[in-house]
């Protein structure tokens, strides 16, 4: 798009909606009878970071369980955590909640009861924000032994 101001002539280029493909390199080149000028800009899209991949329970007992996961897209910021959802069916999401470093793939989950079926998923977080949650997983417990 091109407007003339009191200064000349000026252009400005618009993306919309601007999406995480248009991340790249981007020239502009301008040419007047006294020269011309070739200039290079780098567009970083960022945004919250892609739901983990692949969750699953790495090992289990009677009250704990520890869970991995693969890294998905961090939306061209570092991931800084995870937040590691538990719940049974009469538990909210947030009661058994656990929150890791963003360069760990595991965690464990302390806390479960006994023989008991639950639900995990975990969320991604940088510094623009949470993203989705990951596929949900089920799992159960192991009774507790005496």
């Amino acid at each position: 798009m091109f407007f003339n101001t009191d200064n000349g002539r000026r252009s400005q280029l618009l993306i919309r909606p601007l999406m995480r493909d248009d991340t790249g390199f981007y020239v502009c080149t301008a040419q007047n009878a006294f020269g011309n000028d070739i200039v290079t800009l780098q567009l970083v899209v960022v945004e919250p970071p892609d739901p983990p991949r692949d969750l699953a329970v790495s090992e289990g007992g009677s009250h704990s369980h520890r869970l991995r996961w693969a890294v998905g897209f961090d939306g061209n910021t570092p991931v800084t955590s995870y937040l590691v959802q538990v719940k049974n069916e009469s538990s909210s999401w947030e009661d058994n909640s656990v929150v890791v470093n963003g360069d760990e793939q595991s965690a464990l989950v302390l806390g479960l009861s006994p023989a008991v079926a639950y639900q995990a998923r975990v969320i991604a977080i940088n510094e623009v924000g949470r993203g989705r949650p990951s596929d949900t997983i089920s799992f159960t417990t192991a009774e507790a032994g005496w």
